[in-house]
């Protein structure tokens, strides 16, 4: 399935999530997403297999 975003509950269980439920679309093959802070919001960083880093602002 393509577009999809897992949410996990930190020990092991996931709940999928559409881009229409989730709000984020990102393009290409994700290694790896890290949760940062910037200016006291936060934001997640996403790395794609031979892309440039992408930063999300969470708005939630």
């Amino acid at each position: 399935m393509k577009n999809l975003c897992l949410l996990g509950d930190g020990v092991g269980n996931f709940h999928p999530l559409i881009p229409d439920e989730s709000g984020l679309v990102v393009r290409g093959e994700v290694q790896i997403t890290k949760m940062i802070e910037i200016n006291n919001r936060k934001a997640m960083i996403i790395g794609r297999n031979n892309e440039d880093l992408q930063v999300v602002r969470i708005n939630k």
